[in-house]
């Protein structure tokens, strides 16, 4: 055991300490008899040193409530806000484990302004604590948000949305939320200049194309969460924790707001990217197209939706308090019969690419609206009012993408530019190069091959202030003739913010130079590397699988199946996407085995061949005169069915208004009809968690046309034949051709699923 000696000169006077187990006359004596000019107090989660000044508060609170009081509130504070950081002492994961520490509060009146948060304690700005610390009300804003600053993390690093003195801000309104109740709205600090007047600042901050400040930034993501649910700011902090321990993880690529709209998406079947856009708060393409063909509800503010004269009336019948309220089309649909028209333009170039072809307009799981593309301007009629997902088929067989992803119905009529972009090579050879200084990345060179294009962001005016006036970064491009075409020189001390885009494509190069190359690191480089972190400079050469560091010869292809490898996870997760063939990422799939040749190409195509590359070929066949596909969910409750008649050449899609699978966060059950040239001509997607819309829609059964059923519990699918009780066996992808002679060929990559005789069972 070691042994410490302190010895002390001169005078010195005992620290009365405050703890649960000391009765509070004890304490108060105590510190009366040493007349000590500080107390400690000192709890599970807090200590805080009181000065003598704040003695009479002290006793005050003792009498009124008693010191208990202080130690309860405290912990309650930190139970909350260690429950929203979806931390516990008793985990479900290791991850989210909490560990036992105090935090330490104290006045420090020589501090300025009102209060500060550093790494050994948190203090206010004055000679006394007890405002500060010593108010147990919900209305202390100061304790609330200096102490969410220590449940910051590193995601704020890499927004798009302001996160200085906001994040914290999330804890601290979270909890005024819930412990003020409707006082919240008249007393609380977000509503500090008024309810309404906060509404008409935020509609009109929303509606502009400026920045969000903090107060608004900290609006925003109370609307988020609000329609998402607390347990959506619990699950992005969990699953952010998850993402940080996983192999490979890289900061930069996972943006936060990436990240936030992916949680709102699987906690609570909400799509907020319409939104994002809305406030001008960027989200990536990648996870743009993601979200819009997940299957969510795409949620939009109520305000932006409808006539300003039926704003104050919904929100009534919405049971809904603020004008800015995220709500879908399928809630308005639920209350009003508005409706509007939407008018999608394109290009004649682009047109006469997917003329004949079919787009989708998608409100989760409720109907669809599949519409061909017949002219230059295809109008839509009679949508409810909302925001839908607009999927978009490719042009010049997927060498140009759409950008639009997302399209707002209001009453009367609306039209949209279908604008394309040339798609060089796919997004998965994209990569990110981040340039650290000694207050973190002071410049990243986003490179993306995909587009054609490579970006330099200066985001620090300050590399690295002990560098001085010497250069300490420097980024070189030079075209396939050895041109410069860009060139930025960064000094330790001071360097302009600076962000420019160039034009590249394979055979450029660029040579980055940084004093400490160590503090470099790159993106999409986990099978070869390609920054060597022991040389100043490195020169890379741009290829359609990414990246190639000329010295250490990276394996731009083998760089490239780690992406792909990582991605897939996507298909499994949501295997829909698979019936999908406008899905971005299958697109991306097939650009990138497609870069490939030879025996790799094959082996790549065999691997991630239930991507659906190609077709299936036939594994069985079924006829008769009615055939019925039987599709069940939780419990073997009937989801709905698709029956084939071949007296009249028709088939029927028929749902009910049931829950599929209450424990399914996901789309659980997916169907589409497609014509013999791929167009689809029928859709409906099913998330498990969410009440599906009934529907029951006949439709012509051509030659050659394709229904097509995606179900993660297979077994829960199956077909039959004229009723004569011989149940068949499906795949979790599931394909079934009409060749006529009333019969079907059925093809899946899947195996059969494994079922009784007859659907029944648990």
């Amino acid at each position: 055991m070691t042994e410490v000696e302190i010895e002390v000169s001169g005078g010195w006077k005992f620290l009365p300490v405050y703890t649960e187990a000391i009765p509070d006359s004890s304490f108060l004596s105590l510190w009366d008899q040493s007349e000590a000019e500080f107390a400690l107090f000192s709890s599970v989660y807090m200590n805080i040193l009181i000065p003598a000044k704040d003695k009479d508060a002290v006793k005050a609170l003792s009498q009124n409530v008693g010191l208990q009081h202080l130690v309860n509130y405290y912990n309650g504070l930190f139970e909350y806000y260690n429950h929203l950081e979806g931390l516990s002492f008793t985990p479900d994961t290791p991850e989210n484990k909490n560990i036992p520490n105090r935090f330490f509060m104290k006045a420090d009146k020589s501090a300025s302004p009102f209060a500060y948060y550093s790494g050994g304690w948190t203090a206010v700005a004055a000679d006394s604590v007890a405002d500060f610390s010593l108010d147990t009300k919900p209305t202390n804003w100061g304790a609330l948000h200096e102490i969410g600053h220590g449940y910051q993390g590193a995601f704020m690093s890499n927004s798009s949305l302001v996160m200085g003195e906001v994040w914290n801000n999330v804890f601290a309104a979270s909890y005024q939320h819930k412990f003020m109740g409707e006082d919240v709205y008249r007393d609380g600090w977000l509503y500090d200049g008024g309810e309404q007047n906060l509404y008409s600042r935020a509609m009109t901050e929303f509606d502009s194309e400026r920045p969000l400040d903090i107060y608004m930034a900290l609006f925003f993501l109370m609307l988020v969460f609000h329609r998402a649910g607390e347990q959506c700011l619990v699950q992005f902090h969990k699953r952010y924790r998850k993402l940080c321990n996983s192999v490979g993880f890289s900061l930069a690529d996972n943006p936060m707001m990436d990240h936030l709209s992916r949680t709102a998406i699987d906690v609570a079947d909400s799509d907020v990217s319409a939104f994002m856009e809305h406030a001008n708060i960027e989200l990536s393409q990648r996870q743009i197209d993601e979200n819009s063909y997940s299957g969510a509800t795409p949620v939009y503010p109520l305000y932006a939706l409808v006539p300003a004269s039926m704003i104050e009336p919904l929100q009534q019948l919405l049971a809904v308090r603020s004008p800015l309220h995220l709500v879908s089309a399928a809630q308005l649909a639920a209350v009003t019969d508005l409706t509007g028209s939407v008018t999608l333009k394109f290009d004649s170039d682009v047109f006469g690419e997917v003329v004949g072809q079919m787009l989708v307009l998608k409100s989760g799981s409720g109907k669809s609206r599949c519409v061909k593309i017949d002219q230059l301007s295809v109008s839509v009629l009679d949508l409810p009012v909302g925001v839908y997902a607009l999927q978009l088929p490719f042009a010049a067989n997927g060498e140009y993408q759409p950008t639009s992803r997302y399209v707002i119905v209001k009453q009367g009529s609306t039209s949209y530019d279908c604008i394309y972009f040339r798609k060089h090579a796919s997004s998965l050879a994209d990569q990110k190069i981040m340039l650290g200084g000694f207050y973190g990345d002071f410049c990243t060179i986003s490179v993306a091959v995909s587009l054609g294009k490579l970006m330099v962001d200066v985001i620090l005016e300050v590399p690295h202030e002990y560098a001085g006036a010497k250069l300490y970064g420097q980024v070189t491009v030079r075209n396939m003739q050895g041109l410069v075409v860009f060139d930025r020189q960064m000094m330790g001390d001071k360097t302009e913010l600076f962000s420019q885009e160039i034009p590249i494509e394979p055979g450029f190069s660029i040579e980055i130079f940084h004093e400490e190359p160590s503090r470099m690191k790159s993106t999409g480089s986990d099978a070869s590397k390609v920054i060597d972190d022991a040389k100043k400079t490195n020169h890379l050469r741009v290829t359609e699988q990414g990246l190639v560091n000329v010295e250490l010869t990276t394996n731009a292809g083998a760089n490239l199946q780690a992406e792909m490898e990582k991605k897939s996870t996507l298909f499994e997760q949501s295997p829909h996407l698979v019936l999908r063939e406008a899905s971005p990422l299958k697109k991306d799939f097939e650009l990138a085995i497609n870069s490939f040749s030879g025996p790799v190409r094959d082996e790549l195509l065999m691997r991630y061949k239930k991507i659906e590359f190609v077709r299936p070929p036939v594994s069985d066949g079924v006829g008769g005169a009615r055939i019925t596909w039987l599709l069940k969910g939780y419990y073997d409750q009937v989801v709905g069915y698709v029956k084939f008649d071949f007296d009249d050449n028709v088939v029927r899609f028929e749902f009910f208004k049931v829950v599929p699978h209450m424990y399914v966060a996901s789309v659980y059950l997916a169907v589409a009809l497609k014509s013999a040239d791929g167009g689809v001509r029928y859709l409906r997607e099913l998330r498990g968690d969410v009440l599906a819309e009934a529907e029951s829609v006949v439709l012509p059964l051509n030659i050659d046309d394709t229904v097509s059923v995606m179900h993660k519990e297979p077994s829960r699918s199956v077909m039959e034949a004229d009723a004569n009780g011989r149940w068949i066996n499906t795949g979790l992808v599931q394909h079934v051709t009409n060749r006529g002679l009333r019969r079907l060929e059925l093809a899946s990559y899947w195996p059969a699923a494994t079922t009784d005789s007859e659907p029944g069972g648990a």
